[in-house]
């Protein structure tokens, strides 16, 4: 459920979708209700659905995210295809970060991240750091 080829269309939504319901069904109704969750593949969907019916604390550690505004930036023109595109992205963004509400503690990716920072994250974690350092 949760192999991307499975989705010729759609790939992003019904793979959260179907492969969180899976894997509810597997964890928590199969193994009885879990404590503690703690996700490494990402299937956010899972979270709200752990949380509320078996009251698990959900840990997650993300090495990418599925979406990001830098990915929708790069989709450019003025087509129909390419507006529903980015409605389509903004839309699994939106649900993602809902299913994040419902996360305990997160941890990322450092090297990801370093390797996305613009200026502005440059400027900023210098400053933490120098805050830090005091």
């Amino acid at each position: 459920m949760l192999d991307g080829a499975m989705y010729p269309r759609f790939t992003l939504f019904l793979q959260t979708i179907l492969g969180g319901l899976f894997m509810f069904y597997e964890i928590a109704l199969m193994n009885n209700c879990c404590g503690v969750m703690i996700d490494s593949v990402g299937v956010p969907f899972l979270y709200p659905l752990l949380r509320i019916f078996c009251g698990s604390t959900v840990v997650t550690y993300t090495h990418y995210p599925s979406i990001s505004s830098d990915m929708m930036g790069r989709v450019e023109g003025g087509s129909l295809k390419v507006s529903l595109r980015l409605w389509y992205y903004r839309a699994f963004a939106c649900l993602y970060w809902m299913c994040g509400q419902f996360v305990s503690a997160t941890t990322v990716s450092y090297t990801h991240l370093r390797a996305h920072e613009t200026p502005e994250h440059l400027v900023c974690r210098l400053l933490l750091e120098k805050k830090k350092k005091k």
